[in-house]
């Protein structure tokens, strides 16, 4: 590759914004890593980093928090006017705080677009980027309407092109989604559209997607830095944050992790219950989540850490748990299985989505039948097994290797080269 070639990421937050964000911090800098000239346009930055561009300063700054606000409001009236049991986020991408005009300037050779919801991009500014397009799946809003996640794993409208017959029959008011995906339909008609899907299930999305006819996509998983993300003895973690050296340690972590009904804090509740009785030593620790009101007792004492922005403590609990359990029913990727994997703790999830990418099931973790709370208590068991203990920790650092991101950076250069 060309030294001077210049990546371009587009990305609403930097590595403080969330899963997505994460990711995408991690990639540019992955890139970075093995000399890539690699740059970051963040909306919401609290970063000060010579890689990340920032528009906004002085005075101008009042008026991005304006713009924010109105497009915001103006946006969620909009989606407002759809009565829907969807309950993901929704992104109309009607306004846009950051324009075609302000990415040209940047003069990259390849715009390698990330998580742009939440009006980031207004939809009809992405044909007039004048450089190749790369966009990174780190959900399915691209694909969809404005949902950034279907309904459920049997919703197949972007499959039939959101007509007015494939509406689901208890959707009322204005059919927002389907009014956004004509806008996308329209809009990237003439665009040729390069895909990057972090796992096979988002692969299988762009393969049966009514939006693009003519695609270039291939699967590449998000990196991760060993060097952080590794196996800890856990005596010396627990003494390091306080904990317990006799309990069996369970942790739960996400980003609002008790309130984003996807992340399957409900499904949890159940699954604990069932093995209240089996065990008398088990702590759970929720990161991601401060506690909520009405906290629910799940029968074992239960600590809620909040949200961690510092890696290396968060390496510090995965690696001092005895298993790390994320009931999500909808995983575009699992930045924080993966999290787990690396620090040599096993993962029980749903056998569906993203996940099933990273864990193997008896393995290195569990996949559970979806979406059974049994099972899923059943895999909490299988993983608290002390005489799997070592087997199943060796599996999850084997495993690990897989994701080391100088190795994840060289196939993104790759891509970039066949593009």
């Amino acid at each position: 590759m060309d030294k001077k070639l210049k990546i371009i990421h587009l990305s609403y937050a930097d590595k403080h914004g969330g899963g997505a964000a994460r990711a995408s911090w991690r990639i540019h800098e992955s890139l970075l890593s093995i000399g890539v000239d690699s740059k970051m346009l963040v909306w919401d930055t609290r970063m000060k980093n010579p890689s990340i561009f920032k528009f906004f300063k002085g005075k101008s700054e009042k008026l991005k928090f304006f713009k924010f606000y109105l497009f915001k409001f103006l946006s969620q009236k909009i989606i407002g006017l759809m009565k829907s049991n969807n309950t993901t986020l929704h992104s109309i991408n009607r306004f846009g705080l950051i324009t075609a005009k302000n990415i040209n300037k940047l003069n990259g050779d390849i715009i390698h677009i990330h998580w742009i919801g939440s009006e980031f991009i207004k939809i009809e500014e992405l044909k007039k980027i004048k450089k190749p397009i790369v966009f990174h799946l780190h959900d399915l809003w691209l694909l969809l309407g404005s949902e950034h996640y279907p309904l459920n794993k049997n919703d197949e409208r972007y499959k039939l092109g959101y007509s007015k017959k494939s509406r689901h029959k208890n959707h009322k008011g204005i059919d927002v989604d389907r009014k956004t995906y004509i806008r996308k339909n329209k809009n990237f008609k003439n665009v040729k559209v390069n895909i990057i899907s972090t796992t096979s299930w988002l692969n299988s999305y762009v393969e049966n997607s009514s939006l693009f006819n003519e695609i270039n996509s291939i699967v590449i998983p998000c990196p991760i830095d060993l060097n952080v993300f590794k196996p800890l003895d856990k005596t010396l973690t627990r003494k390091v944050l306080n904990l317990s050296l006799e309990n069996k340690i369970v942790l739960f972590g996400a980003l609002a992790a008790t309130s984003d009904q996807r992340k399957g804090f409900h499904l949890l509740l159940d699954s604990l219950r069932k093995i209240n009785n089996k065990f008398t030593n088990i702590e759970i620790i929720v990161f991601g989540s401060d506690t909520p009101d009405n906290a629910p007792d799940f029968g074992f004492k239960t600590t809620y850490v909040g949200q961690i922005f510092d890696e290396i403590t968060l390496a510090l609990y995965y690696a001092t748990a005895d298993v790390f359990i994320n009931p999500t029913l909808m995983e575009a990727f699992g930045q924080t299985t993966l999290e787990s994997i690396c620090c040599g703790t096993p993962v029980v999830a749903y056998d569906y989505s993203g996940t099933t990418d990273i864990i193997e099931h008896k393995k290195n973790g569990y996949l559970a039948k979806p979406f059974s709370t049994e099972d899923f208590a059943l895999g909490i068991e299988f993983c608290l097994k002390e005489e799997l203990k070592e087997q199943l920790r060796e599996n999850c650092i084997k495993k690990s290797k897989n994701y080391e991101k100088s190795k994840i950076a060289l196939q993104l250069k790759n891509f970039y080269e066949s593009i």
